[in-house]
């Protein structure tokens, strides 16, 4: 059974037209060896089938919302990653996981 992951990410007093904008200054402002290795490891899910993904603007536009729907052997594997992402710079993160 597959595993769906959503997670919300938002910042502070921002509002934002766009995920492409929102993605793009958390990237640059939450940057972290963390966040290069799970863009990396959800690529290679992504490619192998075993992760689809989708970006939306948050409900009050000031983040961004991943939907993930994810294999169960992949997510056994994601779950044991040393590293999370954290927030910082204003940012906030939720995940909630059905």
């Amino acid at each position: 059974m597959a595993v769906t992951q959503t997670v919300t990410i938002t910042k502070d007093g921002a509002s934002f037209s766009t995920v492409d904008e929102a993605v793009a200054l958390f990237v640059s402002e939450c940057s972290s060896s963390a966040l290069t290795s799970n863009q990396s490891f959800n690529q290679d899910s992504a490619t192998s089938g075993d992760l689809i993904e989708t970006f939306s603007v948050s409900e009050n536009n000031d983040g961004f919302v991943i939907n993930r729907t994810w294999t169960d052997s992949k997510w056994a594997e994601k779950d044991v990653q040393a590293e999370k992402v954290v927030g910082s710079n204003g940012w906030s993160k939720r995940v909630d996981v059905a």
